[in-house]
């Protein structure tokens, strides 16, 4: 017996961002995306997932017994080069005392370099510390700046525990679980690759501080890059990794090596109208 086609749903799900935000993923409580932003409703965070972003996170595997590294440096290797993280003091300290250290320490690469490397694009205003820096003194625990070549910089924070996630507003089911590094801000300078080099940096971190992964809300025009080095979307509900292969496609580069990379504006319905048509064609000229 042929199957009967004529049923098959067509109405699958929709464009890349959509889904995710539909499914859970958005860092707040946001259930919609819309971009670009036209309206003053548009940026409410709460409904809008475009604004504050998209959980995605990478497992890692950490260096052993977690290590209490608060208010300590933390010096990693990348590329063969030791990197050290700054601590902002310990994060029982109060946020007006971490972001005036900062400050005190940092005047030249807030006021010079901070909007530079955080330049995000033609009609978007850059992330400055003016607008950004009484949020990051609140979470950051360890930053790393370039200060030698000013290509960007890191904001980082650890959430090890139930209650300090709770109270930091972060997941702490599914994946988030156990103990993690979130990524609080990281800005590359364009056309450099450095983006790259920081990743890796916060993946050391991760390990030696015996994390089990990384987590970051990552804004729509970034998420391809962050997938291309391992994350993938979460639902903030219930910590599930989404599945997103609806979306992806599969690319081969100069050098004829294939990779999947994500398709955001891939209508996974054409997909199925076209997978409908085939398979209903192919069973007429079976009946016929």
């Amino acid at each position: 017996m042929l199957p009967d086609l004529s049923q098959l749903p067509l109405h699958t799900g929709s464009k890349l961002f959509e889904h995710v935000a539909m499914s859970g993923g958005g860092k707040q409580k946001c259930r919609t995306h819309k971009e670009p932003i036209v309206s003053k409703g548009d940026e409410d965070a709460t409904q809008n997932c475009a604004i504050d972003g998209y959980l995605m996170f990478k497992p890692v595997v950490g260096s052993g017994e977690p290590v209490d590294y608060s208010g300590k440096y933390i010096d990693v290797e990348v590329d063969e080069q030791v990197v050290q993280l700054t601590p902002l003091l310990k994060r029982t300290r109060a946020e007006a005392d971490r972001k005036s250290e900062f400050e005190r320490r940092h005047t030249n690469w807030i006021n010079e370099t901070f909007p530079i490397v955080c330049d995000r694009g033609e009609g978007l205003d850059p992330v400055t510390w003016e607008s950004y820096g009484s949020e990051l003194a609140k979470i950051t625990e360890w930053y790393y700046l370039d200060e030698d070549k000013q290509r960007g910089h890191l904001f980082l924070q650890l959430l090890d525990t139930r209650k300090h996630k709770i109270k930091m507003h972060m997941p702490f089911v599914g994946e988030f679980e156990g103990r993690y590094l979130y990524v609080a801000l990281v800005c590359a300078a364009k056309g450099q690759g450095y983006g790259k080099t920081l990743m890796k940096v916060t993946e050391a971190a991760a390990r030696a501080l015996g994390c089990n992964g990384i987590a970051l809300a990552s804004l729509s025009n970034s998420a391809g890059f962050y997938f291309s080095q391992g994350f993938h979307f979460v639902s903030k509900w219930d910590g599930q990794k989404m599945n997103v292969d609806a979306w992806t496609k599969t690319v081969t580069d100069a050098n004829g090596k294939t990779k999947t990379i994500l398709d955001p504006e891939k209508d996974p319905e054409k997909d199925v109208g076209r997978l409908y048509q085939f398979l209903s064609a192919a069973i007429k000229r079976l009946r016929a």
